[in-house]
């Protein structure tokens, strides 16, 4: 990760270059790893990364490293506390520093029975269950309805939701009055979705010159219309300097109801899912282990699907995904050099029915449910 140096807020400086993938990450990060072994067993790890506080100006970002430090090393972090009861078999914990800084921290315990894991889902919204009838395994996680955001949080959020979906729909409009423009002068495309993402003209040929071309006023007006609802947009994705949270980690805390992000590793394919993610056919080649991810409640993990309502190509995504991974190399923007961006038979959206579908994706399910068969419950 590179020196974040920026004052400005995404929505203030629209800089795309500048930008830094970084900034998109939250600052500490917890992730809860459930491996379900062949004999019926299972470990648990905790796993919570520390970005470095030297990268980030904000003294509010840089306090909130060091109080996650302060209390990982101090042992006053409640996930210690939900581990203290988990001593049927081994367990452990292990510190990666750098210069003196922690930034890895990782606590595991090894159960032999599983159903003890439900001491580590204790303080939040939800109830965990794992029963075991023969060789058939089952877990169960069941969202309370309860939210672990207290009510002021709620509030705020729901306000930031609204004010966030109605920028959404003006984002959709912005791109549809520049598509509209472009259906009528395809030969402008290039030019035009090079100024909405700031990506350098230039080059041989036919494609260099096109791309080289200067916008007139109109194509000017267009494109940076794009550009800025796209800005406004992303904010919600970078960490604010004044509070050292995003707005997507508020979503998250009011919608999601696990602490941290959970993958579960299964000793075989689940023959029944419901609720969790299962890992493609190509994903699970070759692997011994079979992973399904709990998924998350965040504007994040719905941007996909609400983009893809009005649009085959989701210029918030793309550029997200660039600054996120590869903010100072060059973007690709052949998918919306080529065209089209928008739908057919689709009209701009108004807030409503942005906000509609969005609470609809950041409500969890009521219920989340594996079941597989132990390979070799009496191997134990």
């Amino acid at each position: 990760m590179s020196n974040v140096r920026r004052a400005s807020p995404i929505v203030l400086a629209l800089s795309f270059a500048a930008l830094l993938g970084g900034c998109f990450e939250p600052p500490v990060a917890e992730r809860m790893l459930l491996e379900f072994r062949s004999d019926g067993a299972a470990r648990a790890t905790l796993m919570i990364d520390l970005g470095r506080a030297e990268d980030f100006e904000s003294l509010a970002v840089r306090k909130r490293i060091a109080i996650a430090e302060r209390d990982l090393t101090a042992g006053t972090d409640p996930w210690l506390a939900r581990f203290e009861g988990l001593t049927q078999g081994t367990d452990g914990t292990s510190f990666q520093r750098a210069r003196g800084a922690l930034r890895e921290f990782r606590r595991w315990a090894e159960l032999n029975d599983p159903a003890g894991l439900s001491a580590l889902f204790a303080d939040d919204p939800v109830d965990f269950s794992y029963s075991q009838n023969g060789d058939r395994a089952t877990l169960e996680i069941s969202p309370s309805g309860a939210s672990r955001a207290t009510r002021k949080e709620r509030e705020r959020v729901q306000a930031e939701v609204a004010e966030w979906s109605s920028a959404f729909a003006g984002y959709v409009d912005r791109v549809f009055e520049l598509e509209q423009f472009l259906e009528a002068n395809p030969e402008r495309r290039k030019s035009c979705w090079q100024r909405v993402f700031g990506v350098k003209g230039g080059g041989d040929g036919e494609d260099g010159a096109e791309g080289a071309a200067e916008l007139s006023a109109a194509e000017e007006a267009l494109a940076k219309a794009v550009s800025d609802s796209l800005a406004e947009l992303l904010g919600a994705f970078e960490i604010d300097g004044r509070e050292g949270f995003s707005l997507d980690e508020r979503v998250r805390k009011v919608f999601h109801p696990l602490s941290a992000q959970l993958i579960v590793n299964l000793p075989a394919p689940a023959s029944e899912v419901q609720g969790f993610d299962a890992p493609s056919a190509e994903e699970q080649a070759g692997e011994e282990d079979f992973a399904y991810a709990f998924p998350e409640r965040s504007l994040l993990a719905t941007l996909d699907a609400l983009e893809a309502r009005w649009l085959v190509a989701g210029a918030a995504r793309a550029l997200l995904d660039h600054l996120r991974t590869n903010p100072d190399g060059e973007m690709d923007i052949e998918r919306f050099a080529s065209g089209p961006v928008t739908k057919e038979s689709t009209t701009p959206p108004g807030p409503t029915d942005v906000s509609d579908p969005l609470l609809e994706l950041l409500r969890p399910e009521g219920a989340y449910r594996l079941v597989w068969q132990i390979p070799n419950p009496e191997s134990r």
